[in-house]
């Protein structure tokens, strides 16, 4: 666990940054009036505030993904990590237009839709943190036309495997793919695409692997740093790429 909120209060904390182009003129109170008086139906104190100055929501006391009003500002992030969201349904964030969504430590465990990320979101998130969210499996399509995609946080889960075509329709801008402290058992030569091209940095680190593709990397050629460390290979490894 002191691994995971490691991850969670350092990278966040590293790649929060204000957007001056989203800022100007916008305000989030708009898309955040809605969902206040629904999380606040469906469990008293639930609520998400507006940070206007920081063009942010900050949500406390969910129990599930509140409906927003529409809005034609881009946020700068929505904030919903540390709730009692158990279920990422479809079309769940498809009024939430935001660089930056922090879901890490809810408890979704397989309850999650592979259209949860569908609309306005895929085509402007640059940000995906779900660590520590017990995810068991990753429907195809989940990361389906995330062009703008840099990080994706996926640390901490039970994730057995990555599914082949999760990438086939996404991601052509990630460089960053966290997936340590995971329950992976193999990698082939399809796991990652050629459409990751852009990967700078790729966690593995204790993971159950017990195979390895002499060809699961190839085309990622911009690939700088790997971590690799599994009990059952009995060995560690931090490689740097020149």
């Amino acid at each position: 666990m002191f691994a995971a909120l490691f991850y969670f209060t350092t990278f966040v904390a590293k790649h929060v940054s204000t957007h001056d182009d989203d800022a100007a003129n916008c305000s989030c109170s708009s898309a955040v009036a809605r969902s206040r008086d629904v999380t606040r139906s469906r469990d008293e104190g639930g609520v998400c505030r507006c940070v206007d100055d920081l063009l942010e929501v900050r949500c406390d006391g969910l129990t599930d993904v509140p409906q927003f009003s529409n809005t034609s500002c881009v946020l700068a992030g929505v904030y919903m990590a540390n709730q009692s969201i158990q279920r990422l349904g479809a079309d769940a964030f498809s009024n939430v237009p935001t660089r930056r969504l922090v879901l890490s430590f809810n408890d979704i465990d397989d309850r999650i839709d592979a259209a949860a990320f569908r609309g306005n979101l895929s085509e402007l998130l640059r940000e995906l943190y779900l660590g520590a969210c017990r995810l068991r499996i990753l429907p195809v399509g989940l990361l389906d036309n995330m062009n703008s995609l840099v990080f994706l946080h996926l640390w901490h889960n039970r994730l057995t495997q990555i599914p082949t075509g999760l990438f086939a329709s996404c991601c052509g801008d990630l460089q960053e793919l966290l997936l340590s402290h995971n329950r992976i058992a193999s990698l082939d030569s399809r796991t990652f695409t050629q459409r990751l091209q852009s990967l700078r940095k790729l966690d593995l680190d204790f993971n159950d692997i017990s195979t390895l593709s002499r060809q699961v990397f190839n085309g990622l050629d911009n690939l700088r740093v790997i971590y690799f460390c599994t009990l059952l290979m009995h060995f560690c490894t931090l490689l740097l790429i020149e």
